[in-house]
C-alpha cells in the first residue's frame, strides 16, 4: 500500500463509484487544525447530475482517506461516503476488488453450509425409509 503523504492543492485521489467505476478527486483546500488534523476539501471529476460534488476527507492510520461530510451536494452523499479514498486507480480497484470477493466468500460458505444441510437431512430421510423397509419386511 502506498504510504500517506499530505496533499497539496491539484492533487488527485481516487475511490470507486458503486455503478460508474473509478472516481477522480481533485483536492482544492486544505484545512489544518491544532494538533496536526489535516482534512481535504476535494472536488469529484465524476458527477455528471449538474454541478461538480465537493467532498471533505481525512488521513486515517489505515493508510487510506476516509469521508468525513459534504462541502456542497448533499443530496449526493450516497455516492461517496461509502468507500475510501487512494492516493492511486489501483489501490481503489484492489480495495473493491477485495471487497467483493469477501461478499462471494461469504456467499460461498453460506451455499456450502446449506448444501451440508441439506445433505444430513436427506441421510436422515433415507435412514428412515431404510428403516421402514426393514420393519415392513
Amino acid at each position: 500500500m502506498t504510504s500517506l503523504k499530505k496533499l497539496s492543492l491539484g492533487d488527485i485521489l481516487y475511490k470507486y463509484l458503486t455503478f460508474n467505476g473509478i472516481g477522480k478527486y481533485e483536492v482544492i483546500g486544505i484545512r489544518e487544525y491544532s494538533k496536526g488534523q489535516v482534512q481535504y476539501e476535494l472536488l469529484c471529476h465524476a458527477c455528471t447530475h449538474g454541478y461538480k460534488c465537493e467532498v471533505l476527507v481525512t488521513a486515517t492510520t489505515k493508510g487510506r482517506f476516509e469521508y468525513v461530510s459534504m462541502i456542497k451536494g448533499e443530496d449526493q452523499e450516497y455516492w461517496h461516503d461509502d468507500s475510501p479514498y487512494f492516493l492511486t486507480q489501483n489501490e481503489a480497484i484492489i480495495y473493491q476488488s477485495n471487497k467483493i470477493l469477501s461478499k462471494k466468500s461469504k456467499e460461498i460458505n453460506n451455499l456450502e453450509k446449506k448444501l451440508e444441510d441439506a445433505k444430513k437431512s436427506y441421510s436422515e430421510v433415507e435412514t428412515y425409509i431404510n428403516t421402514i423397509k426393514t420393519v415392513i419386511k
